[in-house]
């Protein structure tokens, strides 16, 4: 059961981190996010953080600190990787 619930992390983790990556033209509509910006907000960050969670509480339980470790690593790159990326992208479109 870890073992699937960290497979859906890194999944869902990587899905959203590719949404990210995209351009606003194409994940976002006029006012309101489009089908796939709406993907992104309501299937893919839900899941990251509920499977991220869940396998934290997983790993704590089973006493696999090496595993947690690594998750929480990965989990914490890619979270500065993309807020340095909306940096980036804010500064470069003149809102910083």
């Amino acid at each position: 059961m870890t073992k699937t619930i960290g497979i859906i992390f890194y999944i869902s983790l990587t899905m959203s981190f590719i949404l990210l990556i995209l351009p606003p033209e194409i994940t976002w509509g006029v006012y309101t996010p489009n089908y796939l910006g709406w993907f992104w907000l309501l299937v893919c960050l839900p899941t990251t953080l509920i499977t991220f969670i869940w396998a934290g509480i997983q790993d704590i339980k089973n006493k696999t600190l090496r595993e947690l470790v690594i998750r929480v690593l990965i989990f914490i790159s890619i979270l500065i990787i993309s807020c340095g990326y909306w940096f980036y992208k804010a500064h470069e479109s003149g809102n910083l």
